[in-house]
């Protein structure tokens, strides 16, 4: 027999609108029941993460930071640093703080 790392038992008792809920998030989360509930109890609550967000800021701050790159790389090359690559600079910077904000604002988790 599988040794368990849990070994206390606990049922509970839903009504078809509760099961039906927690079902949905089980799917929505592609985690177990006991991991939904396991999560409540512990945290309070239960968040679906938008992976596809996720992965469009990381491309994003990606791109971002190849533009740094290059106007690092021209200031290096020329020995000159011109109002113009400043101007990128801050403006990549810039770029950098609005798509952290908006992944933190919570725009990519939703709590369930």
């Amino acid at each position: 027999m599988v040794e368990r790392e849990r070994k206390n038992k606990l049922t509970v008792y839903l009504n078809d609108a509760e099961l039906e809920y927690l079902e949905e998030r089980c799917m929505e989360n592609n985690e177990s029941k006991s991991q939904i509930i396991r999560e409540l109890i512990v945290f309070g609550f239960n968040y679906k993460v938008d992976y596809d967000r996720l992965t469009a800021v990381s491309h994003e701050l990606n791109a971002i930071g190849k533009n740094i790159n290059q106007i690092a790389a021209r200031v290096n090359s020329t020995g000159s640093v011109y109002k113009e690559d400043m101007a990128d600079i801050k403006k990549e910077i810039d770029e950098i703080w609005r798509s952290l904000r908006s992944t933190l604002s919570g725009q990519m988790f939703r709590k369930q």
